[in-house]
C-alpha cells in the first residue's frame, strides 16, 4: 500500500511537471522585434501572413508556433558597410600597415597573383585601391532577402550572409568600373562611382537579394609601388 501511494504521488507530480513544460513550450512562441530590424515568420519554410503584410515592424509582442513548426527570421534594416581593403590591394609587410605609400618598400618579386590584389584599367594598366560599399535591407525588400538567404539563420548569420553577398557583388562592379577608366583618371580618383553602384545593384537585383546599395567610395587609388614614383614625376 505504501509503495502504491508513493507511485501515485510521484505520477501526480510528474503529470504536473509535464503540464508545466507543455505550457512553457506553448508560450515560448511570443517574441518582439527590436528597433532597427524587421521580422518574417516561416511555417515549415513557407512565408506566413497576408499578402503585403508578411513583414513585422519593430515592437510586438508577436506570436509564432514554437520551433520546429514555425521559424522567425529577424532581419536588420540598419545601414551596413562592406570594406574591400584587400581584394584590390597589394600585400603589405607585417607591421607596416600604417606606413605611407611613398615609404613602403617595392617588393623585389613584383606583384604575385594570389597574394596581391589589383585592377586592370581601360588602357591596360594595373592599379590598386581600397573601397567601401554601403548598403541596407529595406523593409519593402525584407521578404525577398529572406527568400534569398533561406531559413535556419539567426540575425548575426543573416548579417554575415548579406555582407558576403554585397561584397562579392561589389568586387564584380568595381572590376567593371575599372575596365572603363584609364589609369591616369583612376589614380586621380576621377572615376564614375555611379557606374560601379549601378552594376553592383544590377547583380544583386538579378539574384533577388533584397539588398539596396546606397554608396560606393574609393580610397587611396594608386598605381603599383614599382611605378608610383614615375606616375608622380609625370604629374609634377
Amino acid at each position: 500500500r505504501s509503495l502504491s501511494e508513493a507511485l501515485r504521488s510521484s505520477f501526480l507530480v510528474l503529470r504536473w511537471i509535464m503540464f508545466a513544460l507543455l505550457a512553457a513550450y506553448a508560450c515560448s512562441g511570443w517574441f518582439k522585434v527590436e528597433s532597427g530590424s524587421v521580422a518574417v515568420r516561416l511555417r515549415f519554410g513557407a512565408l506566413q501572413g497576408e499578402a503585403g503584410r508578411e513583414v513585422l515592424d519593430p515592437g510586438g509582442p508577436y506570436f509564432a508556433l514554437p520551433e520546429p513548426l514555425d521559424e522567425v527570421l529577424h532581419i536588420s534594416t540598419a545601414p551596413r558597410k562592406v570594406v574591400l581593403d584587400k581584394a584590390f590591394w597589394f600585400a603589405v609587410p607585417e607591421g607596416q600597415e600604417l606606413t605611407s605609400l611613398d615609404d613602403l618598400p617595392v617588393p623585389p618579386s613584383g606583384l604575385v597573383p594570389g597574394r596581391d590584389g589589383s585592377l586592370l584599367t581601360a588602357d591596360g594598366n594595373i592599379v590598386h585601391a581600397r573601397w567601401e560599399v554601403a548598403y541596407r535591407v529595406e523593409k519593402a525588400n525584407a521578404v525577398e532577402f529572406a527568400r534569398c538567404a533561406s531559413a535556419g539563420r539567426n540575425q548575426k548569420e543573416l548579417i554575415r550572409f548579406a555582407d558576403r553577398l554585397a561584397g562579392t557583388a561589389a568586387e564584380q562592379g568595381i572590376v567593371h568600373l575599372a575596365a572603363q577608366t584609364t589609369a591616369d583618371d583612376f589614380v586621380r580618383a576621377d572615376v564614375n562611382r555611379a557606374v560601379a553602384q549601378r552594376k553592383i545593384q544590377e547583380i544583386l537585383d538579378d539574384l533577388r537579394a533584397g539588398i539596396t546599395v546606397t554608396q560606393v567610395l574609393i580610397n587611396q587609388p594608386t598605381s603599383p609601388l614599382a611605378t608610383r614614383q614615375a606616375f608622380k614625376a609625370v604629374s609634377q
